[in-house]
């Protein structure tokens, strides 16, 4: 076995045009306390999670614990653990119930969680507090009772992501020696932070800046050899503008403060001491002490982001990792630097740009005719064209359809198909034949007309067709005679015409559609926002694990809701289940099976909470309007028929008021349910994918 934990050979990550991570590369060897410091932004975060299998490299390799992060994910993370820089266990539960959850989540037995539960809280000082809900903990314990759920299963290899962040100094001192135990014992820790007074308890340290390694060592092989010049600390009266003064000097390498103090580079001791009092005193600023140090990481670390900063670019200089088209491009308009010269920011826009130098000039949008003249298309007194309704289904007429005049000239004004008018007369023409459906279109339109729950007839209400061409007739002087149609009214069920028995049914899937679409929208977003998804992540959990986990009580809370919901309908609204009780649990289930992956879809697009709300919502309001909720389907616009195929509540309501009406049964419903089963693959495999594709 070779004697490094973790190699690192050229290591890039890029984020689109941006580089993150360009070609690190360092060893950390077994047992070591190896520090990877930088300022925020420089790139620590993402080279951690690239070794622990939260992102995959854009190039180069790298081998944690002897595996490969590219062949073997699964291998490194059940060789390590991991505490990423934010707490991410959960608040509602206990301190005892956090490590038994994350013991199983790492592959241990509900035997050896037991038997390492007292090591774990002893070594976190959690002692006591098993049964103290993770919430009412201060911020130092919840951060060594995480350390304690990351070294529960005993790694080889501890990833701790700026683990001191936000937590007092004693609480920090304590947290390190929390981390020599564990150096102690045999593991090896890899700690980021951007606490260069941390860097002492480290065994090697790596400085990071803009994604690149720009020095590396033990502390005192980079304090002894990284700066070549003699450093002085300045303690003055006026101490930031001392330091300005001095910066101005062409006799100082460099400066930067520190606390009350300053430091200051010099080429040469005694001259140095000598100038640095004669200038400051000339400007009227006591010098209380000037006197030679060991240079600090922070000297170290400033030296060397000076050291390769980009000529011309002084202090707060722009990120090289981040592409500026238009390099050196002065825009007009832009405001001059010291020198004269117009200062351009990012991408090429004036830096000092602001919102009152931008004037907008409106543009005012054309009328579609002049003023005073009338919209052409319809004449005073003329009644407003209305859209065609289809002919009845049972009888497909022989005859050229009479068109919007004809129409008008057999109802009267305002007339047309279920809205009588005065007869005017009939279309000149042969008469319509009608033509008898046979066997195959009756059963097909009756067994369709028993799952929606509606009247057969459609069009022209009971008679009216009949009335209004008996009146004519008999203007024209034709006799009385029976005519070979007949319209009438056929009831399959619901003769009362009730309402809620339409509406009912329908409430089922509503509840069902947005319980099960914003409590895992929202769920999955709450997880990401605490930062338990990535540390579940990191453990040996697949993604499938991970995604069944999450949707199963969703699922569970689902079939309970459509039991409740079908007990109140019996009990309260009279609307009992006609027919079998688990097929309607079958056709919740094959829905839900839809609602759920719109969820995990909405939480791959959600970056918060109250977004993935809004977005439910977004969702939501369609399925309604074109699954048949408020008007059935059969009456909307060809068009919107066409897309409420793709819309999984289409089926559902159909289903549901057939068992709920009808008693309608698998032989009625299986196409129903085969659509629900098709749409729900198609979703929730590519929600699936997405989540994949999100958490890596």
């Amino acid at each position: 076995m070779t004697d490094k934990a973790i190699e690192v050979r050229p290591l890039v990550k890029r984020f689109g045009v941006f580089t993150a991570v360009d070609g690190v590369t360092f060893d950390v060897e077994r047992g070591a306390i190896f520090g990877f410091l930088g300022a925020n932004g420089a790139g620590k975060s993402t080279t951690i999670r690239m070794l622990c299998g939260l992102l995959d490299p854009t190039s180069g390799t790298a081998t944690v614990g002897g595996h490969d992060i590219r062949r073997e994910p699964e291998r490194v993370k059940r060789a390590i653990g991991y505490m990423s820089q934010r707490f991410s266990l959960y608040d509602d539960l206990t301190v005892a119930e956090n490590i038994r959850f994350f013991g199983g989540a790492y592959g241990l037995s509900a035997r050896d969680v037991g038997a390492r539960l007292p090591w774990v809280l002893e070594m976190a000082g959690l002692v006591g507090r098993e049964r103290s809900l993770t919430r009412t903990l201060s911020a130092g314990w919840k951060q060594r009772l995480a350390l304690g759920c990351a070294v529960l299963h005993e790694p080889g290899i501890v990833f701790l992501d700026e683990p001191t962040g936000g937590v007092d100094p004693a609480s920090r001192r304590r947290f390190w020696e929390l981390i020599n135990g564990l150096s102690d014992r045999g593991m090896t820790v890899f700690v980021t932070t951007h606490y260069l007074d941390e860097a002492e308890y480290c065994n090697d340290i790596r400085l990071i800046h803009a994604g690149r390694i720009v020095a590396g060592g033990s502390p005192r092989e980079l304090k002894t050899a990284v700066i070549g010049h003699p450093i002085l600390e300045v303690a003055a009266d006026r101490t930031v503008e001392a330091m300005e003064i001095l910066q101005k000097e062409p006799w100082v390498v460099d400066t930067s403060i520190f606390g009350t103090a300053f430091h200051v580079g010099v080429a040469d001791v005694a001259e140095g001491r000598r100038l640095v009092r004669e200038r400051l005193e000339r400007a009227g600023i006591a010098v209380t002490r000037v006197e030679r140090i060991v240079p600090s990481l922070e000297d170290v670390f400033i030296h060397k982001i000076e050291e390769g900063r980009p000529a011309g670019r002084g202090r707060g200089g722009h990120d090289p990792r981040i592409p500026v088209p238009f390099a050196g491009r002065r825009p007009q308009g832009a405001p001059p630097d010291r020198a004269g010269r117009p200062v351009a920011g990012l991408h090429g826009l004036p830096a000092g740009l602001h919102a009152p130098d931008v004037r907008l000039r409106p543009q005012l949008r054309r009328q579609a005719h002049p003023p005073g003249r009338r919209r052409p298309g319809r004449q005073p007194g003329q009644p407003r064209p209305r859209r065609q309704v289809p002919h009845d289904r049972v009888f497909r007429p022989q005859g050229r359809p009479a068109g919007d005049r004809g129409r008008r000239r057999a109802h009267g004004p305002g007339g047309g198909p279920g809205r009588p008018g005065r007869p005017a007369g009939l279309r000149r023409g042969p008469p319509g034949r009608a033509e008898p459906l046979g066997p195959g279109p009756r059963r097909r339109l009756e067994r369709h007309e028993r799952l929606h729950g509606r009247r057969l007839h459609r069009g022209h209400p009971p008679g009216h067709s009949q009335r209004i061409t008996m009146e004519a007739l008999a203007r024209r002087g034709a006799a009385t005679v029976a005519l070979p149609v007949t319209a009438e009214v056929r009831v399959w069920y619901n003769p009362e015409l009730r309402s809620r028995n339409f509406m009912v049914p329908g409430v089922l899937g509503l509840i069902l559609m947005i319980m099960t679409i914003s409590l895992a929208s929202m769920g999955i977003v709450r997880e990401k926002e605490a930062g338990t998804m990535e540390q579940l992540i990191v453990t040996p959990i697949r993604p499938y694990q991970l995604i069944v986990g999450k949707l199963l009580p969703f699922v569970l809370i689902g079939l309970v809701e459509a039991s409740f919901v079908t007990a109140v309908a019996d009990f309260w609204f009279a609307v009992p289940v006609r027919g079998s009780f688990p097929v309607l649990l079958a056709v919740c289930l094959a829905f839900m099976f839809n609602t759920l992956g719109y969820g995990l879809f909405i939480s791959t697009i959600s970056e918060s909470q109250q977004q993935a709300m809004f977005t439910t919502v977004f969702f939501v309001m369609p399925m309604i309007l074109l699954g048949g909720f408020v008007f059935p389907v059969e009456n909307m616009p060809p068009f919107f028929q066409a897309v409420s195929r793709l819309v999984p509540t289409r089926y559902f309501f159909v289903s549901i008021r057939g068992i709920m009406l009808r008693g309608a049964g698998w032989p009625e419903l299986w196409d129903q349910v085969a659509w629900l089963a098709g749409l729900g693959t198609v979703i929730l495999g590519l929600s699936i994918a997405r989540f994949k594709k999100k958490l890596d």
